[in-house]
């Protein structure tokens, strides 16, 4: 595979080059341009996000643009003029008539005011922007990627478009990890969602990637988020239709190995409020399955034996969400939201074992098939209310969330050696009950023009309880297991409270913070009567540096402190009994992580693309690994421990290049070294781990309204504490065509197009070798039609999540 990082390398530098060549614009010294600000509303009142502002000189005759610029969501601009320079601007936006405003010059700063634009009824009913938002956005503490658009997420889940993402990489199971670490907190709209409760890979698996618009990647977060999660946050926001009228959408998906459902959605909004909903269901059905080659060579005896595993997991789910915005005045808004999903699935693993001694010789066969069936619910409602001022310089935020789930798992394994008639029967049963309250109130204050005050308080209380229980069937008798029967209940009260400021200077903006965070964890087996108290108070400080040494280029410092405390599942001390001679299985013991992050950034725009290099680093206490141990029959228990220590250093390239007005193209290569100290009782657990991964992705615009992407993703093979990983990659595709008047689009997609996304890897110890290759999910189409009724193409507005307020951006 070093060709094809070699061929990347090569892709990124002729991009690098072609940009640089293709920028010949002198720059201009912040200390000679003066500012010009406003805010754009309707003539009723209503902030006009995105709308356009254009920076014109006017000689003679003619009339030349110099720059442009766009309002926020709230319909504020600003914008950078050369001092005492005499300029026109125009004001616009789709539907609206435009306006002028000539004569305009500044040497310092100038407010504009309010700029108001009258409908324009002579418009023609629809308007065409062929435009895509940029597919990276970069701000003082996270980055944006824009993935609503992409061709090759028609008719995936969440967990297929994280994958797509830069520095995020999804294993075989669904397991997330950000630059090469799994402890990341993952959230949705800027919040906890009871979608994401229980088994994180499962939930991520559930959520239709037609609700995703956009995904943020916090690598560094500041004091205003939650300190947990070792390398950051990411952010699933969810699209939000801010047309005003009525409007309505729906989606329909097909696709094989079978992939069906149906999504709608419908928005109405009127001056002082808006109602919004939509519901969605689907089938299907992934196949999927592995091998491996298990030897063990024990000082008085060595054997081996073949796993051959197949897997069917269908599953039949539903999703309904309702909400209002009611504007309670000028300033204020109170929102009320609420959704239910569920779902019913049935999973069928078959694991066939083939025995064989010293000499090789096949000695005994056993197949083991567990069926079995599950039953989830999800609900969840939502409080918030927006609080303003006349002056914008104060904002309060407070939200209520309550999350709640159940679930039940019901399994029947069947289990036949050596082609017995009478099988062994044994039934698994895991009954969970999760509840979660979630309070935050955040106080934004801005003390002057540049400069920003922020304090906040959270608290989060949830209580997750999980039955478990196995038993033989012995025909008119079950009996218990009791080795295996246990009933935990987790509770968890995380109250948190944080300050910070941030200031900008010229071409200088800082950001710092301090949050504190008060842990009162309890583990209880009811079982066996453990209980385990943890309470611990940590400090979490920030901070963030940006640099402008142009318009096109900035560099970006930031510190923060981090936890990752161990999740439920991974304290839950069961069995899964599908494989009887390897088991997964929590530890109730586990003590959190704490992690001190570095980051140095540079950024580079030219005018078909930008660079973004990153170097980072990461010192972790604590360190959570799973270990594998093998006992003296043979059985291998994979279990997570406190390890030791971990050095991370690594360097990610990010370059986007718009090669013409119809092709786009982005790469992504993150090079990156873990040095793990550790053991578990005598037994080393070191490793000294260099890997990379590489990313690309290519849009075209083709006429007639045909667009087509494509995208390749690689990651090289590293070593790990008990063993080395292999290399890994696959290749997506799709294309598109909007017809029916522009009001539909027929997706067409294909995933893993090589049928190449295996997991391979080797586990070795003492007297134990591990060869495994597995395959979660393989190759898959899918054809999605979506209709958008009373729609208009380039009308929709942007949405925003909760974690914009604050930011201090710098566009990309």
């Amino acid at each position: 595979m070093r060709k094809i990082l070699l061929f990347s390398l090569i892709c990124f530098t002729v991009q690098l080059f072609a940009q640089q060549r293709q920028n010949g614009r002198p720059y201009l010294d912040p200390s000679k341009t003066a500012l010009i600000k406003g805010k754009i509303n309707t003539a009723s009142g209503e902030p006009i996000p995105y709308a356009s502002i254009g920076v014109y000189k006017i000689i003679g005759q003619d009339t030349i643009l110099k720059k442009g610029a766009a309002s926020d969501q709230n319909g504020y601009f600003d914008l950078r003029i050369k001092k005492d320079a005499v300029i026109s601007l125009q004001f616009s936006f789709l539907s609206y008539r435009s306006k002028w405003i000539h004569n305009v010059t500044a040497n310092n700063t100038l407010s504009l005011g309010t700029i108001v634009l009258e409908e324009n009824d002579e418009l023609l009913n629809e308007v065409i922007v062929e435009a895509d938002k940029s597919q990276m956005e970069l701000k003082l503490d996270k980055r944006v990627f824009n993935v609503g658009k992409d061709l090759t997420n028609k008719g995936a889940n969440a967990s297929d478009i994280l994958e797509t993402v830069p520095s995020v990489e999804v294993d075989m199971e669904g397991n997330v990890s950000l630059r090469g670490s799994e402890n990341v907190r993952i959230l949705i709209d800027g919040k906890p969602s009871g979608l994401l409760s229980g088994n994180l890979a499962d939930a991520l698996k559930q959520l239709q990637g037609d609700l995703i618009e956009k995904i943020e990647v916090i690598t560094n977060p500041s004091a205003r988020y939650d300190a947990e999660g070792e390398v950051g946050i990411i952010n699933i926001v969810l699209k939000k239709d801010k047309q005003k009228g009525t409007s309505a959408s729906v989606n329909v998906t097909t696709g094989l190995p079978h992939n069906h459902r149906v999504n709608t959605s419908f928005s109405l909004r009127k001056k002082n409020y808006s109602i919004f909903g939509g519901a969605n269901g689907g089938y299907s059905n992934g196949i999927g399955g592995g091998t491996s080659l298990q030897t063990y060579t024990f000082p008085d005896t060595n054997y081996s034996y073949n796993r051959n595993r197949q897997h069917a997991r269908a599953r039949l789910s539903q999703m309904g969400n309702i909400g209002t915005e009611i504007n309670v005045n000028k300033t204020d808004m109170l929102s009320i939201s609420g959704s239910v999903s569920g779902h019913q699935g049935e999973n069928k693993t078959t694991i066939d074992y083939l025995d064989y001694d010293i000499d090789n010789i096949l000695t005994a066969t056993e197949q083991r098939v567990e069926i079995e069936e599950s039953n989830n619910m999800n609900a969840n409602a939502t409080l918030a209310y927006y609080k303003g001022s006349k002056e914008k310089d104060k904002e309060w935020n407070t939200v209520l969330k309550r999350i709640y789930s159940e679930s039940d798992e019901i399994g029947l394994i069947t289990e036949t050696v050596n082609d017995i008639i009478n099988p062994v029967l044994q039934r698994t049963s895991t009954i969970t009950n999760d509840q979660t309250w979630y309070f935050q109130s955040d106080f934004i204050y801005q003390i002057k023009e540049d400069s920003k005050f922020e304090t906040g308080v959270k608290t989060t209380s949830s209580v997750m309880d999980t039955d478990y229980g196995v038993s033989n069937d012995l025909g008119y008798i079950i009996r218990p297991i009791a080795e295996y029967d246990n009933h935990l209940i987790y509770e968890e009260q995380i109250s948190a409270a944080y300050m910070m400021y941030g200031s900008k200077h010229g071409s200088i903006a800082y950001q710092v913070g301090l949050r504190g965070e008060y842990s009162d964890i309890t583990t209880s087996l009811l079982q066996t009567n453990e209980i385990n108290p943890r309470t611990y108070l940590n400090w979490f400080p920030s901070a963030h540096l940006s640099y402008e040494m142009s318009e096109s280029t900035s560099l970006q410092a930031s510190y923060s402190k981090r936890i990752s405390r161990p999740r439920h599942w991974w304290l839950n001390p069961f069995y899964g009994l599908s494989d009887d001679r390897n088991f997964f299985t929590g530890n109730p013991n586990l003590d959190p992580e704490l992690t001190d992050a570095y980051e140095l950034s540079y950024l580079r725009k030219f005018d078909k693309g930008s660079v973004l290099a990153s170097a980072y680093y990461r010192l972790t206490d604590n360190v959570m690994q799973r270990v594998t141990l093998v006992d003296s029959l043979g059985n291998t228990v994979m279990k997570p421990f406190n390890i030791g220590t971990e050095d991370a250093y690594g360097l990610e390239i990010n370059g986007q290049y718009n090669v013409n007005k119809a092709w786009t193209t982005s790469t992504n290569i993150n090079f990156f070294r873990s040095i793990i100290e550790g053991e578990y009782e005598g037994l080393a657990l070191n490793a000294n781990a260099f890997n990379y991964r590489v990313k690309l992705n290519s849009r075209w615009r083709l006429k007639k309204g045909w667009k087509a992407q494509t995208s390749f993703n690689y990651r090289a093979p590293a070593q790990s504490p008990q063993g080395r990983r292999l290399a890994i990659y696959h290749w997506n595709g799709g294309f598109s065509k909007d017809i029916l008047k522009r009001k539909g689009t027929l997706t067409f997609t294909a995933r893993d197009i090589l049928n190449s996304r295996k997991r391979r890897s080797i586990t070795e110890g003492p007297f134990y070798y591990l060869d495994a290759e597995f395959q979660w999910r393989s190759r898959s189409v899918t054809l999605n039609f979506s209709y958008r009724f009373n729609q208009k193409p380039g009308r929709k507005r942007g949405s925003g999540s909760d974690y914009d307020a604050g930011d201090m951006d710098m566009g990309m």
